[in-house]
């Protein structure tokens, strides 16, 4: 099935002609970026800039993320860009390629002390009752992160860490 498309006539040889697309409006590279969202996507601009969006966790801001073996992945990608010269998350300002790896070993501990401390607490929830908000608040205690125990989405980063 086509579906036609309502222009006006000076647009028509630029929608009609692809080269003049790319050329007039580069459509910049989609990179997979998961860990974040399952369907988290980063924007490569010209080969040097790359728009990663929320793919990496800000270590002193709450930790938000649905997969955790996806957001290690996406990190370590991401820092393997070696033609990327200029990092842009949606959350902070524009990092240089040594700041932003800088800032992902940092994230990188954090995910990691995260599902440290839910592993542990999940072990010993085998042993004794937790409720979920006691599991929560115990496990963001032992990962230094009790400032986010009353969000919601804390509780769903702390379960990607458990997810096998």
């Amino acid at each position: 099935m086509v579906t036609p498309v309502v222009t006006p006539s000076r647009e028509l040889d630029w929608i009609e002609n692809i080269e003049n697309q790319f050329r007039d409006r580069p459509i910049p590279n989609f990179l997979a970026t998961h860990g974040h969202s399952h369907g988290s996507m980063s924007y490569l601009l010209n080969d040097t800039s790359l728009f990663v969006g929320d793919a990496i966790p800000v270590v002193t801001d709450l930790p938000i993320f649905v997969n955790y073996e996806e957001s290690v992945l996406t990190i370590q990608r991401l820092c393997g860009m070696k033609n990327v010269k200029f990092f842009c998350p949606a959350w902070d300002s524009v990092y240089d390629s040594e700041k932003f790896k800088s800032m992902s070993e940092a994230s990188l501990q954090m995910l990691q002390s995260l599902k440290n401390a839910a592993m542990e607490v999940a072990e010993k929830c085998t042993a004794f009752s937790l409720d979920s908000a006691d599991r929560v608040r115990l496990i963001l205690e032992k990962a230094g992160l009790l400032q986010f125990a009353g969000n919601p989405l804390v509780a769903k980063s702390i379960d990607a860490c458990l997810e096998r």
